[in-house]
């Protein structure tokens, strides 16, 4: 796409950044997801400090009631394509667990893609029925315990929480996690396991 030499610079700096973020592949399958959904937050550029790359802002009792029901992600001036990464993934989380809600209350008109989507997210994501609401026994978190219980417990007022864990995991497939010293295994299982998980969520979707 060539630049547009009479937008805001601002503009432009968007533009290259989503440019080179649609070159890694899961940002095609993060957007395709989404939009099937009918949930592709718009992406926006703005100041968010020194500390943050980028944010996915909600909308909905617990965020911005102002904001299309897609939410909207925030990236910062400067950030590169593993934040955008990293925040669409926030957004596509939480459409899997939407579908899989939306999914659970008919369970018993399902094809056999949408079982195979069902039997997976409780497998790789969350089981109501086996976990009792205890985050630290949900799959990501258990993974990560068991890769190393010592980081794990470190970073879990942050880092190692269940969102993130998906999010940083897709994040490093564009830019090397340098910030929190993940063990060695960890990211790109995540990475491996959420993008199964949005293609099954696809599949289910048709």
């Amino acid at each position: 796409m060539p630049k547009n030499t009479l937008a805001p610079k601002r503009l432009n700096q968007l533009e290259e950044l989503l440019e080179k973020t649609a070159k890694y592949p899961q940002y095609g399958e993060l957007v395709d997801y989404l939009t099937q959904r009918e949930m592709m937050p718009p992406i926006e550029q703005k100041h968010l400090g020194s500390s943050t790359a980028g944010r996915f802002v909600k909308n909905g009792f617990f965020g911005d009631q102002t904001l299309p029901k897609t939410g909207v992600i925030e990236v910062n001036y400067g950030a590169d394509p593993g934040a955008v990464l990293h925040e669409l993934t926030h957004a596509a989380d939480d459409q899997l667990r939407a579908q899989y809600t939306q999914t659970h209350n008919r369970k018993l008109f399902l094809t056999p893609e949408e079982k195979q989507f069902m039997s997976a997210f409780q497998k790789l994501v969350y089981d109501p029925t086996a976990y009792h609401g205890n985050p630290a026994k949900w799959p990501r978190a258990q993974l990560a315990n068991k890769l190393s219980p010592e980081w794990t417990k470190k970073n879990s007022g942050y880092r190692s929480g269940d969102h993130e864990l998906a999010a940083w995991g897709v994040d490093s497939t564009a830019t090397r996690n340098r910030d929190y010293n993940p063990p060695l295994h960890l990211d790109p299982t995540m990475a491996t396991e959420f993008l199964i998980m949005t293609d099954l969520a696809r599949r289910a979707k048709k």
